[in-house]
């Protein structure tokens, strides 16, 4: 066990440990959909994904977020963004999403 890194008691005689940071994200959900489409366009072609694939290749490499925080982001990515210029998602009926040409 290492040691305490309090090096003596607090004012109110309590102790308590201290907390690791968090890392810092560097990339929002959206950076991470349009990584994972790329990666399911350059293997299976351009055709819709459902949010479940998408979501699951997002797993592989190694996602925070949920599946509905994805599915959130698909679906405000049908509007365009100016952050991200040329990327724009198109619903086909009930089978997914797709980029947008």
């Amino acid at each position: 066990m290492p040691p305490d890194p309090n090096f003596g008691p607090p004012p109110s005689g309590r102790t308590f440990r201290l907390a690791t940071r968090r890392k810092r994200q560097l990339t929002n959900c959206r950076d991470e959909v349009v990584a994972a489409l790329r990666v399911l366009v350059d293997q299976y072609g351009d055709r819709p994904f459902p949010v479940r694939e998408v979501y699951a290749q997002m797993v592989l490499a190694g996602t925070a977020y949920a599946e509905l925080t994805v599915y959130k982001a698909m679906q405000r990515m049908k509007l365009a963004d100016p952050r991200l210029p040329g990327v724009r998602l198109e619903r086909v009926g009930r089978e997914g999403f797709r980029l947008a040409s």
